[in-house]
């Protein structure tokens, strides 16, 4: 079988490797398929992806199923203007020209594919109507679209598109195992107290100044012996925050899908009680190592994620100013280690639930 796999891989956002990561092993271990992407990943990581074959740019090519896989693939948080605009090409084009270069030297590919599938991706959010309806239109022709969350489900309920699914993340799924879940609380060698997961982020819904005050504040549990911290990053396109880190000495490490091992750089979750995280992955790390976990809410996809694992009360808005709070809940949870057992196990079915919708639209 021949599979074009398509996400937002191939730019060191430890997420997407995670989501690509677990399509590509399973379909090499159930299928035994070809897998082709349109980034090269084997050249982008040798460790992650030895065998997945860069998309040839040859027109009328056909594959067997195009595999739209995982991750918030849909979304506009909204029209960028004034001084806005500025930062936003500062920061993705100058701070990482890599993206300049992609933008306007991608390769167009023309192909057909027999079977189209998004599998476990995130629709939303959506600033308006027009964006939301533009998403639905580029699914029409899918024969499955199966998504991760409620605020995604609500989007697609009452569309045409041929068959619908709501399943969870699909690193959840135990039919891949990159995580040796069985360490969990018990049995890891825990240096640290806190692993705490961050991001730059430049959208409004949150205040700027947000992962200064954070660092800066477990910083000085640091200093005060209190409690050891490690600061996790999960792309070196996070410019501002590596800055940020270096400038308040702090214990760091940063995802290297060149240089760094997937196994290694999860251990150093291990390592960690408890794990605070701005960052989708960062969550869903956590929960496969069974860490109690501190959702910072930067984003709906977080805030319905921490619903869903019935945990809000233990989950820190970044629109608040205080971050005594998140301290508190910090604390909290340190002291508790309060796990959701049953919401995990419910989230992990729905996520094995997803691969065997596929296996079903492939088989008909």
């Amino acid at each position: 079988m021949k599979v074009v796999l398509k996400g937002y891989y191939g730019k060191g956002n430890f997420g997407d490797d995670l989501l690509a990561k677990v399509l590509v092993e399973y379909l090499e271990q159930e299928y035994n398929a070809d897998v082709y992407c349109d980034v090269d990943l084997a050249s982008y990581s040798e460790k992650l992806f030895p065998n997945v074959i860069h998309l040839p740019n040859e027109t009328g090519m056909t594959y067997d199923l195009l595999l739209l896989g995982g991750g918030t693939q849909f979304f506009n948080f909204g029209t960028y203007a004034g001084i806005n605009v500025i930062k936003y090409w500062y920061k993705k084009y100058i701070l990482n020209p890599k993206n300049f270069f992609s933008r306007f030297f991608n390769k167009k590919y023309n192909f057909s594919c027999t079977k189209k599938i998004a599998l476990g991706i995130g629709i939303g959010p959506f600033y308006n109507a027009k964006s939301k309806e533009s998403a639905i239109i580029n699914l029409l022709n899918y024969d499955l679209v199966s998504v991760r969350d409620i605020n995604s489900l609500e989007i697609i309920e009452n569309s045409n598109l041929k068959k619908t699914h709501y399943c969870a993340d699909i690193c959840l799924t135990n039919k891949v195992n990159l995580f040796n879940s069985d360490s969990g609380i018990i049995n890891d060698v825990h240096k640290f107290d806190f692993g705490v997961v961050l991001r730059d982020w430049d959208e409004s819904n949150v205040r700027g100044d947000f992962n200064e005050d954070i660092v800066k504040e477990f910083s000085n549990l640091v200093t005060t012996k209190r409690n050891k911290v490690l600061f996790f990053v999960y792309s070196k396109q996070d410019v501002k925050l590596i800055k940020l880190l270096e400038k308040e000495k702090v214990d760091f490490v940063v995802w290297d899908p060149i240089t760094t091992g997937l196994s290694d750089f999860v251990n150093l979750h291990k390592e960690c009680k408890v794990i605070i995280s701005s960052r989708y992955h960062g969550l869903i790390t956590a929960l496969k190592l069974h860490k109690p976990v501190v959702p910072l809410i930067i984003e709906p996809k977080i805030s319905a994620f921490s619903k869903e694992l019935n945990i809000g009360h233990l989950s820190f808005d970044l629109a608040n100013v205080n971050i005594e709070d998140l301290l508190h809940l910090a604390t909290k949870q340190l002291e508790e280690m309060n796990f959701p057992e049953n919401e995990y196990a419910s989230l992990c079915k729905r996520a094995n639930e997803a691969f065997e919708q596929l296996n079903k639209v492939i088989a008909d």
